[in-house]
């Protein structure tokens, strides 16, 4: 049986972070991070990002080497040209410089080879959607159909205080350079909402029955007759 290997820096700090609130086995608790990245990538096909950039400006994105690779790969540039001019190097992890410098206005300029903190937006991998203008369309959305779920609206103030003492303890650094170049945690926290991968499963079928309707409803054309 192959050894289960922490895949990328985001999993190491997110199951540091997360270990603090529930003892889950790592093999769990990994195989819940993809699990929701893939149920949220599926929900992201019914919605269209409505390119404020907003993301691109404020939220600090962090890199796996595989990525790294990726994105050299795409702009023909090598490893060490990458690193001068669009790394952060105020953090001990891999991060590109906020603002992004591949937003070009409010176009990315390398979409296609974009990492999955930008192609999962605005979800988070540890639940959370961000107010964001598509955010908030798909909250409305779920908030509409499932009134009664409320998406747990409010991180409360010991769940909040509970997180950013883990935070430091484990990450200081890390965190520290954060909050230089994007909001403070506390305000970052207090504006997103939190769903679980089980929920989403349902979310989704509703989407897709929502899709199937929308589309039976559209007139069909005349067949010609031949």
């Amino acid at each position: 049986m192959p050894f289960f290997q922490l895949k990328t820096p985001e999993e190491i700090r997110l199951f540091r972070i997360l270990a603090e609130y529930e003892k889950f086995d790592i093999r769990q608790r990994l195989e819940s991070i993809r699990k929701f990245k893939s149920l949220a990538l599926e929900v992201l096909k019914h919605f269209g990002c409505k390119r404020c950039g907003m993301c691109c400006r404020q939220e600090p994105c962090m890199l796996s080497d595989e990525e790294v690779a990726t994105l050299c790969k795409f702009l023909h540039v090598p490893p060490e040209e990458f690193d001068s001019r669009f790394l952060d190097h105020r953090s001990t992890y891999l991060y590109l410089k906020t603002p992004c410098p591949f937003l070009r206005g409010n176009e990315c300029t390398v979409y296609e080879a974009r990492p999955i903190v930008c192609r999962l937006y605005p979800f988070g991998s540890t639940g959370f959607i961000t107010h964001c203008p598509m955010g908030i369309e798909i909250i409305e959305a779920i908030e509409a159909e499932f009134p009664q779920e409320k998406l747990r609206a409010q991180i409360s103030e010991e769940e909040l205080a509970k997180f950013e003492d883990s935070v430091r303890l484990k990450l200081k650094n890390e965190i520290e350079f954060v909050k230089t170049i994007a909001p403070p945690v506390e305000e970052k926290f207090i504006k997103q909402k939190f769903v679980t991968s089980e929920f989403l499963e349902v979310f989704l079928k509703y989407l897709k029955h929502r899709t199937i309707a929308e589309h039976d409803k559209k007139p069909r054309k005349n067949r010609e007759v031949g």
